[in-house]
């Protein structure tokens, strides 16, 4: 799994006013980092994994929320959920699964933690559970974790707003 990125005469010249936030995503070959995290697949298809910024860091490996997501939406009471890395005094961070079941369904956060151990190796199995009835959800219906990490404690990652492209 590595970043995204691309050049070519369609990629934006950079933002507005702002050379600095420009060279934090253009390179000086002219390559543009997406922040997005991708893979190859055997037939040559671009796998998108997540966002770099999602990504955390437990005892050392590396933990893409997406893959954790993946394992614990294939529960069939389990509508959507989002994983986000908190703070760990042992193995700096942790992952944290905020769980929305589908509508008539319940679950508990036991069950989804050996859901989770059945398709996982055992870091990336997130230590704790938030079950509720919804989550917050941008309009393009995935799930808004900035409100999930702020209820947490947590500051929000960085981000760019589109906006400010050229």
């Amino acid at each position: 799994i590595g970043e995204v990125c691309f050049r070519g005469q369609t990629v934006m010249l950079g933002y507005f006013r702002e050379p600095e936030l420009t060279a934090s995503v253009i390179d000086g070959d002219g390559w543009y980092h997406t922040g997005d995290l991708g893979r190859m697949d055997d037939q040559g298809y671009l796998a998108l994994e997540g966002r770099r910024t999602e990504m955390f860091k437990t005892g050392g490996e590396n933990v893409f929320p997406r893959e954790v997501e993946d394992a614990i939406e294939a529960h069939p009471a389990v509508l959507f959920c989002a994983v986000i890395g908190v703070p760990h005094e042992v193995f700096d961070e942790v992952g944290h699964a905020f769980v929305m079941p589908k509508p008539g369904a319940t679950v508990t956060g036991e069950e989804l933690q050996v859901h989770c151990r059945e398709r996982l190796v055992n870091f990336k199995v997130p230590k704790a559970f938030t079950v509720r009835p919804q989550l917050p959800l941008l309009p393009n219906g995935k799930v808004d974790k900035k409100p999930l990490r702020r209820e947490l404690g947590l500051d929000d990652r960085p981000s760019v707003p589109a906006s400010r492209a050229r």
